[in-house]
C-alpha cells in the first residue's frame, strides 16, 4: 500500500512509485467535466426544481411549434433560447456526463486521489495507509457496483472528494465515501436526462424563432458540409 509522506506544497510521495501528487493534480483529471457542470449549472438547477421522484422534468408546458402557434409562443421561445446554452455546450456536457457515469478512472489513479484527499484534511494526519486500502477494498466488492463495472470515474471521485472537504468535519468512512460516490454517479445519470430535455426545449424555441424570422443560420458554402 502507498505510504503517505507530507512534504512542502501539500505533496504526496508514494513509496511504491516515488510519484509526487497534489490535490490540484488529482482534480485536473476531472477538469473538463467540472467546467461543463459550471456552464450548465443554472439550467440543471432549474431542472432539479421540476423533477418528479424519479428525476424526470415534469409540470412544464412544452412549446407548441405549429406555425399558427408561433406568434403567441414567441416570448417563451425567446426566453428558452436565451436561457439554455448553445448546442456545442449541450453536446459536450452530454458526452462528459455520460463518460462520468460509465467510464471508470484508471485503477492506479484511485489510491493517489484518496491519498491526496486525506492529505488535504488537517484532521487526517494520524490516519494510516490502511484507510485508503479500506476505501479500495470497498469499491472492489461486486455488491457495491450497482450494475456497473468496478470503479468510478474521475469526475465522480473528484466531486465526492469536494463534498467530503466541504461538508464533513472528519475523514469519511468507507461506507460514507461509497454512498457519496454512488450519489454523484446517479446525479450524472440524471443530468444526462436533463440535458436531453433542455435540448428538446432549445430545439423547439429555435424552430419558433426561425419561423418568425428572428434568428437565422448561415448555411455552409461547401454543400458537402450539409448533413442532409
Amino acid at each position: 500500500m502507498n505510504q503517505i509522506t507530507e512534504t512542502t506544497g501539500q505533496q504526496i510521495v508514494t513509496a511504491t512509485t516515488g510519484n509526487k501528487i497534489t490535490l490540484p493534480m488529482v482534480f485536473a483529471a476531472a477538469k473538463p467535466t467540472i467546467e461543463a457542470i459550471k456552464m450548465m449549472w443554472t439550467p440543471l438547477q432549474w431542472c432539479a426544481q421540476h423533477h418528479d421522484r424519479i428525476g424526470n422534468v415534469v409540470g412544464v408546458d412544452v412549446l407548441d411549434t405549429r406555425k399558427e402557434a408561433c406568434a403567441r409562443n414567441r416570448d417563451a421561445a425567446r426566453q428558452w433560447y436565451d436561457y439554455i446554452p448553445d448546442w456545442p455546450v449541450l453536446d459536450q456536457a452530454e458526452k462528459l456526463f455520460t463518460a462520468a457515469e460509465n467510464t471508470p478512472a484508471p485503477a492506479d489513479w484511485m489510491p493517489m486521489a484518496f491519498d491526496a484527499m486525506l492529505m488535504a484534511m488537517p484532521n487526517a494526519k494520524n490516519i494510516s495507509e490502511h484507510t485508503v486500502a479500506a476505501y479500495l477494498e470497498t469499491l472492489d466488492d461486486p455488491e457495491t457496483w450497482q450494475g456497473y463495472g468496478p470503479g468510478f470515474s474521475a469526475a465522480v471521485v473528484v466531486r465526492s472528494i469536494r463534498e467530503t472537504m466541504r461538508a464533513s468535519t472528519y475523514v469519511a468512512t468507507p461506507c460514507e465515501l461509497l454512498q457519496m460516490l454512488q450519489k454523484h454517479r446517479k446525479l450524472f445519470r440524471t443530468w444526462q436526462s436533463d440535458v436531453q430535455w433542455l435540448r428538446d426545449a432549445r430545439d423547439r424555441a429555435e424552430d419558433i424563432l426561425l419561423n418568425l424570422g428572428e434568428i437565422k443560420f448561415d448555411m455552409p458554402d461547401d454543400d458537402s458540409l450539409i448533413p442532409f
